[in-house]
Parts: C-alpha cells; sequence; structure tokens
C-alpha cells in the first residue's frame, strides 16, 4: 500500500468527519472571540449576540486527555452524508484493491470483507476521534489582554470628555460659572477627547480585527493539522491495519504451503 493509497483513504475519511467544517468553525470561533475581546468597548455585545461556531459544535470544551475508559463527549456534526460515505466506500475498495493485486480472487473477496465490516462503524469513530482532539482553542493570545486594556483606557479618554462636556451643559443649565476653558487649537479640550477617543478607539478596533483574522487562519491551519492526524489514526487502526492482518494472514498461509510443497 502506497503514499498515495493511503492518503486518499485519510482525505475521503476526513471529509466524512467533517473536518473542513470543524476548520471552518475554528476560524469563525476565534474571529469572533477576537473581535469580542479587542473590539471597541461600547459595541462588543453586539458580538455576544451571535452564537459561538464552536459551541453550536459541542466542540468548544476545553481538552483534557481522557483515560481509555473515559467516554468522550459526543460533537453535534452533521450525520455522514451519502457523496462522503460513497467516497469513503470507493477509497476503501480502491485501496483493497491496490493491496491484494495478484493475489487468488479468493484472498481479493476476503480482504474486501474485512474492509467493508470497518466501514459501518468508522462514523461513529471518528466522531470520537475529532471530538477527543485538542482544536488549540482553550488558551487565547496574549496580546488580546493588552488590547482590551488599551481599548479601556482610550474609552475612558472618550468618556472624560464626554463628562466634562456634560458639566459645561449642567452648569450653563444652571446658570453657574463655567469651568476654565482649556483649548487644543481651535478646539476644546473636553471635545478633542471625545472624539479622539471615539476614533482612535474605532482605529484600533479595525486594526486588531486585521491581526485577528490573520491568528484565526494559524490557528485554523494548527487545528486541520491535529484533525488529520486523528483521522490518520483512525485509519490505521480501523482500515490498514485489519487490512495488514488480513495480508499477513494470507503470506503465513502461503509460506506454510510452500514449506509443505518443499517437503513433499
Amino acid at each position: 500500500v502506497g503514499r498515495g493509497d493511503r492518503d486518499r483513504v485519510t482525505r475521503a475519511l476526513a471529509q466524512a468527519a467533517g473536518v473542513d467544517a470543524i476548520v471552518s468553525a475554528v476560524a469563525a470561533a476565534h474571529r469572533a472571540r477576537g473581535v469580542t475581546a479587542t473590539g471597541w468597548p461600547p459595541t462588543r455585545w453586539l458580538r455576544r449576540l451571535r452564537p459561538d461556531p464552536l459551541r453550536r459544535l459541542h466542540l468548544d470544551r476545553p481538552h483534557t486527555p481522557h483515560p481509555p475508559a473515559a467516554p468522550v463527549p459526543r460533537s453535534s456534526l452533521p450525520a455522514v452524508s451519502t457523496v462522503a460515505r460513497s467516497q469513503v466506500d470507493l477509497a476503501v475498495r480502491g485501496l483493497a484493491d491496490t493491496a491484494t493485486a495478484g493475489l487468488p480472487e479468493g484472498q481479493v473477496r476476503g480482504a474486501r470483507r474485512v474492509l467493508q465490516k470497518q466501514v459501518e462503524p468508522l462514523a461513529d469513530r471518528l466522531d470520537l476521534a475529532v471530538s477527543g482532539t485538542d482544536l488549540g482553542m482553550g488558551t487565547p493570545p496574549r496580546w488580546w489582554r493588552a488590547a482590551d486594556i488599551v481599548q479601556w483606557l482610550v474609552l475612558l479618554v472618550a468618556l472624560t470628555g464626554l463628562g466634562w462636556l456634560g458639566v459645561d451643559v449642567a452648569l450653563a443649565w444652571l446658570q453657574l460659572p463655567a469651568l476654565p476653558s482649556v483649548d487644543v487649537g481651535r478646539l476644546p479640550l473636553p471635545t478633542v477627547l471625545l472624539l479622539g477617543g471615539v476614533v482612535l478607539g474605532l482605529l484600533l478596533a479595525l486594526l486588531f480585527r486585521l491581526l485577528v483574522r490573520v491568528g484565526a487562519r494559524r490557528r485554523a491551519a494548527r487545528a486541520r493539522a491535529r484533525l488529520l492526524a486523528a483521522v490518520e489514526a483512525v485509519a490505521r487502526e480501523e482500515v490498514l491495519g485489519p487490512l495488514g492482518a488480513e495480508l499477513d494472514a494470507w503470506r503465513r498461509l502461503r509460506g506454510a504451503v510452500e514449506s509443505v510443497r518443499r517437503l513433499g
């Protein structure tokens, strides 16, 4: 069995396991959490109204190693589609044909039967594999905390300007002496603090959003590599292992027959 055949089986199993959907959910969840953590504080509540993509798939749990006897929580991924199942069947059948090329027809049929039995429970096995994979979403990037502090400081500056203007309006309404006027160029300092804080906060939110998108792509790539490794492990255990055992049994039988012939 060549590397190309193993890769085809792994790709088919990855599609059946919903790896692409999980990777997309990882990227979307990273973007949503990043915008919530680093965005302009007065608008963050809008992001919180949207459901977390990983939470919808029940894949937002912190990763903890599970003992062999402990059940792994199931995901809420969609059921394996007919197309994905057909691709798995084709890949497994092609693997069997390649591995048994040149063997008697009886051995070819035997290998196919063994693999067909393994295909049926693969959906559950794949779901457990992806559910137990660490997607790398447990710890947010450190710079998110620093960005959050900066945003709150900028908001404090804007609120200071707003409060100053509010006090001026209240004093004027009460016909009390106004506060000392402080100007920056042609604009009063309270106005500069308010407008400057709002504009700077929004610009920082845009910059942080771009950085979050870059981080989302990296997290998604890392999650894809881990998921493919988990799927490849399932392929080795559930497909390549049984096929190898069947071929080894045939080799031992053939060796025994040849030994008997030499003795005869």
